[in-house]
């Protein structure tokens, strides 16, 4: 008798796996400065940043798990890039590099529009909290830009300056509108219910993913299996 068994175990192998930083996903708003508050809607971006886009083909803002530094660049609609990550030589005030710091939730440091300091009387910083007026942590939303570790979201607002960038919207507690998200990098596993199988034997794939934005989809195929059961999907 001859039973011929391929090594399954050897094709359970990782997709991609988990590194040590995510991303930050979504929009931001920059309304107009009017009265110390910011306006709402797309009729509200002239003089603010207008959308703030943190994720594109080209760019990200990069989040440091474990030191929760920021670094990388975002799109405004009105102001083109901000950079995460600036040089602090010229900043307002003791300036810090921006960061989450994930066991209080508090988001601080500055970002900086690249064209500040390039267009006369415009010098683009963007103060992500504050001590006074809009402190970090609170997840209320109505603070400075504030970590929420439950849902992975950022809230609150950060400061531009009054004739400068003004405040910006980083989204609410509930999601309501849009809101910025810490991603984490898609990673995934598949493993086999058998370290190798007879032929006419079941083999069971199953499939782990985590991190990434959005709906998971997978395909897996084989070459050597049998008419049967070599290929599928899953959503």
């Amino acid at each position: 008798f001859y039973s011929h068994k391929k090594n399954l175990l050897s094709d359970a192998t990782i997709v991609k796996a988990a590194g040590t930083s995510s991303y930050l996903f979504g929009y931001a708003w920059g309304g107009d400065y009017l009265g110390g508050s910011p306006t709402f809607g797309d009729s509200g971006n002239v003089g603010g940043a207008g959308w703030i886009k943190f994720h594109g083909p080209q760019y990200d803002v990069i989040v440091d798990d474990i030191t929760g530094n920021l670094s990388g660049y975002v799109w405004s609609s009105n102001f083109g890039w901000i950079n995460f990550a600036p040089n602090l030589s010229g900043c307002p005030g003791s300036c810090t590099n921006a960061k989450i710091d994930f066991l209080t939730g508090a988001v601080t440091g500055w970002a900086r529009a690249v064209n500040g300091g390039v267009i006369p009387d415009w010098d683009g910083w963007i103060h992500l909290s504050n001590s006074s007026g809009y402190a970090s942590p609170n997840l209320s939303g109505t603070g400075g830009v504030t970590y929420d570790s439950v849902s992975k979201r950022l809230v609150g607002y950060a400061w531009g300056g009054k004739d400068q960038i003004g405040w910006i919207y980083f989204g609410s507690p509930t999601g309501f509108g849009h809101n910025v998200v810490v991603v984490k990098p898609i990673s995934g596993s598949c493993s086999v219910s058998t370290a190798s199988a007879t032929v006419g034997e079941t083999a069971r794939w199953s499939a782990n993913l985590s991190g990434g934005s959005g709906d998971y989809s997978c395909t897996w195929f084989g070459t050597d299996l049998g008419a049967l059961g070599t290929e599928g999907s899953c959503d």
